[in-house]
C-alpha cells in the first residue's frame, strides 16, 4: 500500500488528482485568491511609503505597505497617538526594490508588522545585513526575518519616482515576495498590464497571452544582450499577470520584465531560489483553508476521496469540512497543492501540522498542470482533537531554512466517527 501511495502522485493514470480536477482547482485559485488580493497592487492609492530608521550608524531604508489597517498603524505611530509596538519587522527579500536604493534587498511587504520586544536572532543593522546578505537566511537572520531592535518610523513619504512603472513578483500561491523557484507559479501585480481578463485556454501555455509577454533575465542590471529567458503565461487582467517561472531561469537576483498589451514595460525584481514552498489557500489569514483533499485507505486497499471544504452556494464563501478518523485500521491522507516545492531534497523537506511533524509520503510535481505540486501527507490520529490546526511546510537545508505559509485544517472535535 505504501508503494501505492507514494507513487500516486507521480502517476497520471493513479494520480490522486484527476487532470480535470487539477485544472478547475488551479483556475479557481489563481483568479479568486488573486482577486481577492486586489488591494495588493490594483488599489494603489491605498498604498504608502515609510522611511524607516535604525541605528546605531542612523541609516535608513524605505517600506511600502498597501494594507489599509497597517497603514493607519503607521501614520498612528508617526503622531503619537499609538501606545503599542513601534518598532519595524518583516522578511527579507534579497533583490532590490525601485523605493528602497541604495540598499539590494527590501522587505515583503505582506510580512511587515510592529513590533515591541523580539529576540536578538533577528536583530541587526542595515549595513551589516547588506554586507552580509549572502549568509540571510541561514545561521544569521534564520527563514529571512529581520528584526532591528532599535528601529523606528521616521516619516510618510511620496510614492517614489518609478511606480507606475514597477511590478511586484510574488509566489501565485502565498503571495509571498521572499523567492520564487524554477517551474513554479507566479504572479506579478502592477499597473494596466491587460486589457481586459483572459485566460490560457489549452496546454502548452503560450508565451503571449493578451497582448502581454513576461521575460526573465539574471541580475539586477542585466545587459540588453545578456539570455533572456521567456515565462509561459496562464492569466492576465488589468492589475496583474499569472505565469510559470521559467524552468531554466538562473539562481539568484532576477530582473523581470512585463510587457503590457499596450506595449509599455514594467519592471521589477525576485529572487531564485531551487525551492521556495507555497501552499495554496482559500481567503486569508486567520481563515486561510487549506486547498486540500481527504483520502481515506481502507484496510482493504479501497479509498475514498473528499473534500475538506465546501463553498456557499449564495456567497461563494470558502468553509472548512472538519476531518474526523475512521476505524483504527484505515489510514488518512490529505492532499495538498502548492507550488515552488519540487526543487526540494526530500531529506530536507518537513511538514508540520498543529505544531505535530507528520510524514511526508509525496511531495514533488503534480502531473497534469505545469508548475502545480502535490504533497501528500499522512495525518497521526493524534490529531483526532486538534480543532483548528496550522499546516505548514518547512524546507531547511546546511545553509538555509524556507518556511511555507501557514494554511489551516480543522479536526472534528469529536475524534472518531462513529
Amino acid at each position: 500500500m505504501r508503494e501505492f501511495l507514494k507513487r500516486t502522485g507521480r502517476t497520471s493514470n493513479l494520480c490522486l488528482f484527476s487532470a480535470w480536477i487539477a485544472m478547475r482547482l488551479l483556475q479557481f485559485l489563481l483568479l479568486c485568491i488573486g482577486l481577492a488580493l486586489g488591494s495588493q497592487v490594483a488599489a494603489r492609492a491605498d498604498e504608502a511609503y515609510f522611511v524607516v530608521g535604525s541605528p546605531p550608524q542612523e541609516e535608513t531604508f524605505v517600506i511600502r505597505l498597501v494594507d489599509t489597517e497597517k497603514i493607519q498603524q503607521a501614520r498612528d505611530i508617526l503622531a503619537g497617538g499609538s501606545d503599542g509596538p513601534t518598532h519595524v519587522m518583516g522578511t527579507i527579500v534579497k533583490a532590490p526594490a525601485f523605493y528602497n536604493d541604495p540598499w539590494s534587498f527590501h522587505l515583503d511587504t505582506n510580512s511587515i508588522q510592529f513590533f515591541e520586544v523580539a529576540i536578538e536572532v533577528c536583530d541587526g543593522a542595515i549595513a551589516y545585513v547588506e554586507e552580509n546578505l549572502d549568509e540571510v537566511g541561514g545561521a544569521f537572520l534564520p527563514n529571512n526575518v529581520w528584526c532591528p531592535w532599535g528601529s523606528r518610523l521616521e516619516q510618510e513619504i511620496p510614492t517614489p519616482e518609478g511606480a507606475e512603472e514597477a511590478v511586484t513578483i510574488v509566489s501565485a500561491a502565498s503571495f509571498g515576495e521572499r523567492a520564487v523557484a524554477p517551474d513554479s507559479l507566479a504572479t506579478a501585480f502592477g499597473l494596466s498590464i491587460g486589457v481586459e481578463s483572459e485566460a490560457a485556454s489549452e496546454l502548452p501555455l503560450p508565451l503571449e497571452l493578451g497582448g502581454v509577454s513576461v521575460r526573465f533575465q539574471a541580475g539586477a542590471d542585466p545587459d540588453p544582450q545578456d539570455p533572456t529567458y521567456e515565462a509561459p503565461l496562464i492569466y492576465v487582467d488589468p492589475g496583474q499577470v499569472n505565469f510559470l517561472v521559467p524552468p531554466d531561469a538562473p539562481a539568484g537576483v532576477a530582473t523581470v520584465t512585463v510587457t503590457t498589451s499596450d506595449g509599455r514595460t514594467l519592471t521589477g525584481y525576485t529572487r531564485v531560489e531551487a525551492s521556495a514552498p507555497a501552499l495554496f489557500a482559500f481567503g486569508a489569514a486567520p481563515d486561510d483553508s487549506a486547498a486540500a483533499f481527504l483520502v481515506r485507505v481502507s484496510e482493504d486497499g479501497s479509498v475514498v476521496r473528499e473534500a475538506v471544504f465546501e463553498q456557499d452556494a449564495e456567497t461563494g464563501a470558502i468553509r472548512r469540512l472538519p476531518i474526523a478518523f475512521g476505524p483504527e485500521n484505515e489510514q488518512l491522507i490529505v492532499e495538498l497543492y502548492g507550488t515552488g516545492i519540487r526543487g526540494a531534497l526530500a531529506d530536507e523537506t518537513s511538514a508540520s501540522i498543529g505544531g505535530q511533524p507528520v510524514e511526508i509520503l509525496f511531495a514533488g510535481a503534480q502531473p497534469d498542470f505545469p508548475g502545480l505540486d502535490q504533497v501528500n501527507l499522512s495525518l497521526p490520529r493524534t490529531l483526532a482533537d486538534a480543532g483548528v490546526a496550522e499546516l505548514m511546510l518547512t524546507v531547511a537545508g546546511e545553509d538555509s531554512r524556507f518556511e511555507s505559509n501557514r494554511t489551516r485544517l480543522e479536526f472534528s472535535a469529536a475524534g472518531e466517527l462513529p
